[in-house]
């Protein structure tokens, strides 16, 4: 197991992805993994290490089925009281995920 960021680390990213500019290259980087993966309206898409939840929040937007787990109990909790993801935000960790 690495490092689990902590709030504090999440605070921080979240600040980061505020600049100018950010949001644009972060959106980008969702159209190029749309466009690799080629996922259909009706597969589900794991987010694995979802932290702030801004991917999950922006393919869900795009009409997708998603799923975020999240090692940080504190990082969860808090995306689940500030974006209405409660139900498909799980916490663990990655080599030992609750999944098929």
């Amino acid at each position: 197991m690495g490092y689990i960021f902590t709030l504090g680390d999440i605070l921080k990213y979240i600040e980061w992805s505020r600049q100018p500019g950010m949001a644009r290259l972060l959106n980008a980087g969702l159209i190029l993994c749309q466009q690799m993966l080629a996922p259909k309206f009706d597969d589900e898409i794991l987010d694995i290490g979802c932290g702030s939840c801004y991917s999950l929040l922006k393919l869900k937007e795009m009409g997708f089925s998603v799923r975020g787990l999240e090692a940080s109990p504190d990082i969860a909790g808090m995306v689940k009281r500030k974006h209405a993801l409660f139900d498909c935000i799980d916490i663990g960790l990655s080599d030992d995920m609750p999944y098929d």
